[in-house]
Formats: structure tokens, C-alpha cells, sequence
């Protein structure tokens, strides 16, 4: 969506501020959880608010972390806003299958949740933990959707894996009123899945760094996280993260009860509602994954690393050649235009010469004219 940015300004839909990571930032700023490392960015939500309020027009905020704001932050933010018809937009799939999804993301982020440990927790089905805060979808629509009419509660689920890459964007125009053949540029899947193996060896890396220097946001985000998981591991010959067969039955009726529920309110369905059932031949049984699987997942990443540094050192090797060849080049041009001034110069210099010789002889001719009268 933040790659179209000026195509949605035209079709009339602001996107406020300058990356969908400063709506990050403003919802947990909303929430009051900003962490230190981002207190330079204090202040987003204001300037949120205040771009809202200041555009004539529809406009669209957007970040999963908005999930999980209490009733009372969203009365206080509402509250701030002077809008004059408010939509809610989930984008939902089943449940089962976003458990490992949502285990992945949390260790790439730095956690380091067991699995079994991970899954056996939602069970107990605590409403104030992190994954059913962002997943559960009637707690969601209690805090967000009270009061908003249920034709302006958009539920649009998720397309399977064979859907074809703009599935998703379709469907969300078709919730913004707009043409999607409108928008250039494909879409780009913005996260992509490791297996088993991998996932465990990026969990244990703080555990590989033992007493040695911290693995701080700033490093972790782009070399860990972008690099090394959703890069290098992405591409390592691995087996799916499943779900336990004991809890499987428990995640189905989990999904069944959501699809009750999105009926029940009768909320606008962009989709198939019933692809967010959980099914069983979609969830394969999840194997813990051998230490020899894992070391072999960590040399695939470490040559990956290395492989990148290569890449690295080449690309900048080849930045600094044309960086020479550019400065050779502007000296060469200096040289030339120096020596062209100076030619210039000479001419110059002549013609100035010349023009004086010319007057004075003029001169001369007048006096001697004068001179013979």
C-alpha cells in the first residue's frame, strides 16, 4: 500500500505521514508502550491527528499494532479526531494457521518463546496476551467497532497460498470504491516463512552470543530480521511450522466461534468467510526440529552472510570505481575548461588589444585630418 502512496493521493485517499512505520510508531505512542530506542520519534500521534484533521478528504491509517489499543485509548483517540464517517477494516485468516506465523514473527523480533511453550499458552486463552490482543477477532471488533454501523465493519480475509500476488489489494479496493487496475506496480509479499530449523537457530542466536556485546533494535532489525531470517533462511530446504494434534480441535472451534461472530453483526465480507475456518488437512502435525537440523540451518546462514558480505564488498568495490572514474572524469573536465579559459582569456585579452589599436589609429587618422584642414 505505502508504494502506491501517491496513486491513492490522486484516486483522492490520504496516507498520512511518510512510511506505514510512523503508524507504527503512533500506535504504540497511542498505547503509551514506546519503547526508548524510539522516544526520538514522541510526538507522531499529534501529527497524526492533526494531518487527519486538516485533510478534506477520506484517508487511511493503518498498522496492525491499532489491534490491540484498550476501549479507553480508543475513546481518547476518537475523541481527537473530527471525522465525519469512520470505517473499520480487519484483514482476518484462520487462526490455526497464524499461530506459527505469529511465533516466527515474535522470535525474528527477538523473543525466545519455546513453541510448545508458546502454543500451550494461548490455549489457556488469557485475553491480555499479546497474540489474542492482535487476533482475536470479537474482543477486536468490541473495542473498535462500538457504535460504527456493521456496513462500515469490513472484514476482508487473507487469500490462500494459490491466489494470484494482488488478491489482497483487490479486495481492499473493493472496499475503498476504487479500480486496483488503477494502480501500478505488483505486489510484493512484505513477509516470508522459515522452517522449523530456522526458526529455532534465529531463536538461540542471543543464546549463541552469550556474554558478548548486546543485540540491540537497531542490529537486529535489518541483519537479523531482514537479512538472515526473511533473506537467508527464508531460502534453507525446511520443514513447515505445524500446530500440536492436541490442540488442533481446540484452534478449529476457535475459528468456527470467529465466523459466528462476523455473521452474528452481520459485518461487509470482502472474501470467503469460510477460508477462515481452520481445517485440518491444512495444519500438519509440527515436528521439533534435531540439533543436527539446526546446525545445518545455521551453516546455511552463515554462508548466506558470507555470501551477502561478498556481495557487499563487490558492490562496494564497484561503487568506489565509478566513484573514481566519475572523479577522473570531472578533473579531466576541469582541466579542459581551465585550459579553454585560458584560451578565452588570450582571446580575449587580443581582442582588447585589438580594439585599442584600432581606436588609437582612428584617433590618429581624425588628428591627421584635422591636422591637414
Amino acid at each position: 500500500m505505502w508504494a502506491r502512496k501517491g496513486q491513492l493521493r490522486r484516486a483522492g485517499f490520504l496516507l498520512p505521514l511518510r512510511s506505514g512505520y510512523l503508524h507504527y510508531v503512533a500506535a504504540l505512542e497511542m498505547r503509551g508502550v514506546l519503547p526508548t530506542h524510539l522516544e526520538k520519534f514522541a510526538g507522531v500521534l499529534d501529527r497524526l491527528v492533526a494531518r487527519l484533521n486538516e485533510w478534506d478528504g477520506d484517508a487511511i491509517v493503518s498498522h496492525e499494532l491499532f489491534s490491540m489499543a484498550s476501549v479507553e485509548q480508543i475513546d481518547a483517540l476518537f475523541a481527537r479526531l473530527q471525522v465525519a464517517e469512520l470505517h473499520i477494516v480487519f484483514t482476518a485468516r484462520d487462526v490455526a494457521r497464524q499461530v506459527p506465523a505469529d511465533w516466527q514473527e515474535t522470535v525474528k523480533n527477538g523473543y525466545r518463546f519455546d513453541y510448545g511453550k508458546y502454543v500451550d499458552d494461548l490455549v489457556r486463552d488469557d485475553p491480555n496476551t499479546f497474540f489474542w490482543q492482535m487476533q482475536d477477532i470479537p474482543s477486536i471488533g468490541e473495542r473498535w467497532c462500538r457504535g460504527v454501523p456493521p456496513e462500515r465493519v469490513h472484514v476482508i480475509t487473507v487469500p490462500g497460498s494459490g491466489a494470484a500476488p494482488d488478491e489482497l489489494w483487490r479486495r481492499f479496493c473493493s472496499v475503498l470504491g476504487v479500480d486496483p487496475d488503477v494502480f501500478h506496480g505488483a505486489e510484493r509479499p512484505t513477509n516470508t516463512s522459515m522452517g522449523v530449523a530456522g526458526t529455532e537457530f534465529i531463536r538461540q542466536i542471543p543464546e549463541f552470543v552469550g556474554d558478548g556485546p548486546p543485540i540491540t533494535p537497531e542490529f537486529r532489525h535489518p541483519l537479523i530480521k531482514i537479512l538472515l531470517a526473511q533473506t537467508i533462511m527464508a531460502q534453507h530446504d525446511d520443514v513447515p511450522i505445524g500446530l500440536q494434534a492436541a490442540h488442533r480441535d481446540w484452534f478449529i472451534e476457535k475459528s468456527v466461534s470467529y465466523v459466528d461472530y462476523i455473521k452474528r453483526n452481520n459485518f461487509h465480507v470482502v472474501g470467503d468467510l469460510d477460508s477462515l475456518i481452520s481445517r485440518p488437512e491444512q495444519l500438519p502435525d509440527h515436528v521439533t526440529p534435531t540439533a543436527a537440523q539446526v546446525v545445518d540451518a545455521g551453516i546455511t546462514g552463515i554462508v548466506g552472510l558470507i555470501e551477502e558480505r561478498a556481495e557487499y564488498e563487490r558492490r562496494l568495490k564497484q561503487e568506489i570505481r565509478d566513484v573514481n572514474v566519475a572523479i577522473r572524469k570531472a578533473r579531466a573536465t576541469k582541466r579542459r575548461l581551465k585550459r579553454e579559459n585560458a584560451i578565452l582569456q588570450s582571446i580575449r585579452g587580443g581582442i582588447y588589444a585589438l580594439r585599442i589599436a584600432v581606436t588609437d589609429k582612428s584617433l590618429s587618422f581624425v588628428r591627421s585630418k584635422r591636422g591637414a584642414k
